[in-house]
């Protein structure tokens, strides 16, 4: 191999040490690994505090308030009646327009929550790719309630479950981004009255719901 391409410099005459390496998909999905500072005082759903709670929606209102009036925002969760159980996937989705799309989506009928969790984030990217082709989308800030996703998809976290979901969402990732849409994926405590993650938990619980007739 060495020799090969000593002889590709010698006929094309061309410097392999000037070329700049190409950035793989992995590397250009995760920019940073690491855990962002505000994760780290807030609680969880389950022993939140209401002090936390303020601090929560504040940290999200921040957030909001940042970001570009052309970006599209959007609220996903997954909901499991039982870990394992029916499971369902829900998005509330804010287009640049002022109009508010409530996606959802039955599961399974034995599967995790983060399948859900996974889900949810894939259609809410499924509809932006559809949304693409009626008008531009500058960008799409995407706040999830399970840090373990935001961790497998933009930090390099171990997955060792759900492993096809975990590409299928990262390929239309992909392509939500050459349609010229730009992703951003953030946290979003939940069950700490954030509008719209409380919306996505809604939806996602009653497509799991429906696993259950």
């Amino acid at each position: 191999m060495l020799m090969q391409v000593s002889e590709m410099e010698t006929l094309t005459e061309t410097n392999i040490r000037c070329i700049e390496p190409e950035l793989t998909y992995l590397e250009f999905l995760q920019p940073s690994r690491c855990r962002p500072t505000y994760w780290n005082n807030l609680g969880s759903s389950k022993n939140r505090t209401a002090e936390q709670q303020i601090q929560a929606r504040q940290a999200i209102n921040q957030q909001l308030h940042d970001i570009n009036p052309d970006a599209a925002i959007a609220f996903t969760d997954g909901s499991c009646r039982g870990n394992p159980g029916p499971c369902g996937a829900g998005s509330c989705v804010f287009l640049p327009s002022g109009e508010r799309m409530e996606l959802k989506q039955p599961v399974s009928k034995m599967a995790s929550i983060l399948l859900g969790e996974l889900i949810a984030i894939k259609i809410t990217l499924e509809f932006i790719v559809k949304e693409q082709t009626k008008y531009r989308i500058p960008s799409l800030h995407i706040f999830s309630d399970s840090q373990t996703v935001i961790g497998i998809l933009t930090l390099g976290w171990e997955n060792k479950l759900h492993i096809k979901a975990v590409q299928e969402v990262k390929s239309i990732w992909k392509a939500s981004e050459k349609g010229g849409t730009t992703i951003k994926l953030d946290w979003s405590p939940g069950h700490a009255a954030i509008a719209g993650n409380e919306i996505a938990d809604r939806l996602a619980k009653e497509a799991a719901l429906q696993l259950k007739k």
